[in-house]
């Protein structure tokens, strides 16, 4: 059974064709590989890794040096550019073994296509850090785009990169919805006016409040039934 927010999920007002996909943390778990590269970055540098994954998994989409400032809030800029060099060169090789999709994505991927509903991704990972990871996503050759951070002059949670989607895919944004666990996501959708979808099993729940987005879904089965019976 769907369950939603505890308010009434706002229904869309238009039939949706394509629906847009962040990737950490809506479709893949991509954390472990992120804080493998981290610790990796500092025992390589001879710098004490004191940090509790499990507390910060909830910062773990928002990039490797935020991490790191949280990890240690005495580090400099030149600390950071290195370490942060240090874990992408890891995490590029390496992310792909500590990287999955989380449960429910082969089922919804069938679907999606079974229904012939088109989709694409729009994330803020770079291209680079995408590549390493996104044949994680299951039937991910059928994604119709992916919009990686460095591909625009802005990324979320400025609307650019989801605009773009929907021009070079011909498609009306209130036909859209976009799935993502982070307020960024939300506030991108948003001014796309897209329809939005709230992933809360992401690493951002406890930030979003219930006017933040349309719809809630708590695993990705979720959202396959609510596809099954709303969009199709």
């Amino acid at each position: 059974m769907l369950t939603t927010s505890p308010h009434l999920p706002r229904s869309p007002k238009y039939p949706l064709d394509l629906l847009l996909f962040d990737l950490d943390g809506t479709l893949l778990d991509s954390s472990d590989g992120i804080f493998d590269a981290i610790k990796h970055a500092l025992i390589r540098h001879n710098l004490e890794i004191d940090f509790n994954a499990d507390t910060l998994r909830q910062h773990a989409g928002r990039g490797v040096e935020f991490l790191l400032t949280k990890i240690n809030e005495q580090l400099t800029r030149e600390q950071l550019n290195v370490l942060k060099y240090d874990a992408f060169m890891h995490y590029q090789q390496h992310a792909a073994d500590m990287t999955h999709p989380f449960i429910g994505a082969h089922e919804l991927m069938s679907t999606l296509h079974q229904q012939r509903i088109s989709w694409g991704i729009v994330t803020s990972k770079t291209r680079k850090l995408t590549e390493a990871v996104i044949a994680k996503v299951p039937q991910y050759q059928e994604a119709k785009i992916v919009i990686c951070a460095d591909d625009l002059s802005y990324k979320k949670p400025h609307p650019m990169p989801i605009i773009h989607a929907l021009k070079t895919l011909d498609k009306i944004p209130q036909h859209a919805g976009y799935i993502g666990d982070t307020k960024p996501d939300m506030l991108a959708a948003k001014h796309a006016h897209c329809y939005r979808i709230f992933a809360d099993y992401g690493y951002e729940a406890n930030t979003m409040n219930d006017d933040d987005y349309d719809l809630k879904i708590s695993n990705l089965e979720q959202l396959r039934q609510w596809i099954i019976y709303t969009l199709v």
